[in-house]
């Protein structure tokens, strides 16, 4: 979102950035003042990828880890970026903790999770439509769950994504952005998502007061939470001033 992504590129303007997941490789590494880069991907789908395209910049550190025990230092990062990962641990909240360990003292945080969607209810039974195919995956090997993924993508494009597209070709963005899967651009668009959505072991999701009072109840300071038509994009600051 571009509130949040402008709050963001202000803070690369920093030493040491840490990042986690996929769309770590979203920062424009050559262009930012950064010494220490280091990508983090849980699930270590990119890390192969990401390490043969960056062999030869020395100041680019690629790893593997657990976003709930991280192997860095306290007050390592300067900065600390997530997208769509914490909501697939086992522990969001461990997450965050970990990451205000390895954040400095006035550091910056930029976080994206799914949010409740508390106040829409045709995306409250996508939610709940979810998770009873979640739970039927739990008992399929990954080749078929991977096609069913294939095989959904159509039938969601055409259910939600063409009707959305529509209500957006006659003026009514805002609305069209309310449906599930308003981003589709073509039937195959949505594997990715589907797969991210239904092929990992858990989905968390928080309301936007929920992860206000949760980081309120952390040393935080300038916390902004941000509700968008997918989820909720988080920005804050980090007081801690542990050893």
């Amino acid at each position: 979102e571009p509130y949040s992504m402008g709050l963001f590129f202000q803070a690369l303007k920093v030493q040491s950035v840490k990042a986690y997941g996929p769309d770590a490789d979203y920062i424009h590494v050559p262009f930012c003042l950064i010494v220490d880069f280091v990508g983090y991907d849980d699930e270590g789908e990119n890390i192969e990828k990401l390490a043969e395209k960056y062999k030869e910049r020395k100041d680019i550190d690629i790893r593997r880890g657990n976003a709930l025990s991280l192997d860095f230092d306290c007050k390592k990062f300067d900065v600390i970026y997530s997208f769509g990962v914490f909501h697939h641990t086992s522990d969001p909240i461990k997450c965050i903790s970990e990451a205000e360990r390895v954040l400095k003292k006035n550091g910056s945080m930029f976080l994206y999770l799914y949010s409740s969607h508390e106040d829409l209810l045709f995306k409250r039974i996508g939610i709940f439509i979810e998770r009873v195919i979640m739970k039927f995956f739990g008992y399929m090997p990954y080749s078929i769950q991977n096609l069913i993924c294939i095989m959904l993508s159509p039938l969601c494009w055409a259910m939600f994504s063409l009707p959305s597209n529509i209500l957006k070709l006659f003026g009514f963005e805002t609305l069209s952005r309310k449906i599930p899967f308003y981003f589709g651009t073509h039937p195959f668009s949505l594997i990715p998502d589907l797969k991210d959505r239904l092929m990992s072991p858990v989905n968390y999701r928080f309301s936007k007061l929920e992860m206000e009072r949760i980081l309120e109840s952390k040393n935080f300071s300038f916390i902004k939470v941000v509700k968008t038509s997918s989820g909720l994009s988080i920005f804050f600051c980090s007081l801690s001033t542990q050893p």
